[in-house]
């Protein structure tokens, strides 16, 4: 399959994309790790370990302590952090902050002294998830990139914090349940995707421009379901598309003005290219809304169900290209000149598949028949490693998948930002250093010595 090479896709080679949705059902493949915050901090309860943004330092839960580790298997127990939740790395400081359970604290700690700087209480934070949801759910935590503030968002409150004090600065209370929040880049707004509720026989979902401080709103209704959202990196474009909700759209928010653009004729969840010039969300031809082409707009071509849909986020001109059958996850390369494609569910025959922009191409990899829910890719595109019941190691030229001999089988992985060294967990056990260059464990993080 084959398809013409044209000026957008030449643009999206160029470009190195980003998930910013939730896994669900298609669409944004957001099982990925990678080094830094994540989208809603790192989720230590659930396992993942919070790599550094620069050099080779981690953090990881081994059962209910907080280890700071380094990949030469140097490690040590960071004191009063029991529990730990979630956290993020202050960009600014060698400080992290960490929510911690039984009660739930918000706590700022020096990496560099192992010192605590404040703790603040998380309110509301009893009364959700941490009882009886699973790990990845509320409070989420975000700082914002002057690390002035910190926001703490439960069910439907954000709480933001001064980052320096821990003091509260106010909280927001939006009376309905917070799908999805993300920070502009500058710091001074908050972008909240609220749950959506039926209207006149359709989906309306209130997007929420929050100010920072002052947490004023505007609001935007948008004819579409709630999912997660993404913007582009000029701060011009956001898109909001889910998998499944009758005939969902790609809708399109001006974040200058707050208003409503228009839907175009898609699904999602949505990747944005790095660079926030190319939107990647698909087509299903069984469940397509004819009605949003617009005059001009090119309709989908071929005989496969699901097509990939390419959106220009400057001039929301798009296409589509032929995919399959199967209800597709995508995972972009960080080169952006290949998509990592598989299905959610396992009954449906299609193992992961590398998507070749330019060419169009499409082939499925060699090797065992494993789905990308917990994986990271080497900067340089050309590795991807996996755990599923085992490490697997994924050559994307060549796409050729086996497994990695190891002694553990791991839960949870991460890449420091080098790729030099993968970091491999059992669920809250130590944290084995794998160095990729001699394709062995080197060291071992937090395990107690028996001697």
């Amino acid at each position: 399959m084959t398809y013409a090479r044209s000026t957008l896709l030449a643009s999206l080679m160029t470009l190195g994309l980003a998930g910013g949705c939730d896994i669900g059902d298609g669409g944004a493949n957001d099982g990925q790790q990678q080094p830094g915050n994540g989208d809603d901090g790192v989720a230590l309860r659930a396992g993942n370990i919070a790599v550094a943004p620069h050099g080779t330092s981690f953090l990881a839960r081994i059962d209910r302590d907080l280890v700071h580790g380094d990949v030469d298997g140097s490690w040590r127990k960071l004191s009063q952090l029991e529990d730990p939740e979630r956290m993020v790395f202050s960009p600014e400081r060698d400080v992290i902050y960490v929510i911690t359970g039984g009660p739930n604290r918000l706590r700022a700690h020096d990496l560099s002294n192992d010192a605590q700087l404040w703790s603040a209480h998380v309110p509301g934070g009893e009364d959700y998830l941490w009882d009886w949801g699973t790990a990845d759910d509320r409070p989420w935590l975000h700082v914002t990139s002057d690390d002035r503030h910190l926001a703490v968002i439960t069910h439907d409150e954000v709480t933001l914090y001064d980052a320096q004090t821990g003091e509260t600065v106010d909280t927001w209370r939006a009376g309905r349940e917070i799908v999805d929040f993300d920070l502009d880049p500058s710091g001074d707004a908050a972008y909240v995707t609220l749950s959506h509720e039926w209207v006149d026989e359709g989906p309306v979902t209130p997007f929420v421009t929050l100010d920072l401080p002052s947490l004023e709103t505007r609001e935007t209704p948008l004819p579409n379901c709630a999912d997660e959202t993404v913007m582009d990196t000029d701060g011009r474009y956001a898109f909001m598309a889910p998998t499944r909700c009758e005939q969902d759209p790609v809708s399109v928010i001006d974040l200058r003005t707050g208003a409503f653009v228009r839907n175009l004729p898609g699904f999602g969840p949505v990747s944005l290219a790095a660079s926030g010039d190319v939107a990647v969300a698909f087509m299903d031809l069984e469940n397509l809304d004819e009605s949003l082409f617009l005059p001009g707009d090119p309709t989908p071509e071929g005989d496969r169900r699901y097509h990939l849909m390419l959106i220009d986020t400057k001039t929301l001109e798009f296409e589509s290209v032929e995919l399959g059958d199967s209800l597709p996850r995508y995972a972009p390369t960080p080169d952006g000149k290949l998509l990592l494609v598989d299905a959610n569910a396992w009954y449906d025959d299609e193992r992961v598949r590398v998507f070749d922009l330019a060419s169009g191409e499409i082939e499925s990899v060699l090797g065992p028949d494993i789905r990308l829910e917990n994986f990271v890719m080497t900067a340089d595109s050309q590795y991807a490693y996996l755990v599923d019941d085992g490490a697997y190691e994924l050559s994307i030229g060549e796409r050729i998948l086996s497994s990695l001999p190891l002694s553990i089988i791991p839960t949870n992985l991460n890449l420091t930002s080098d790729d030099r060294w993968l970091l491999l967990q059992d669920d809250l056990g130590p944290v084995h250093v794998y160095d990729r260059n001699q394709r062995r464990v080197s060291a071992v993080v937090g395990a107690e010595r028996t001697d």
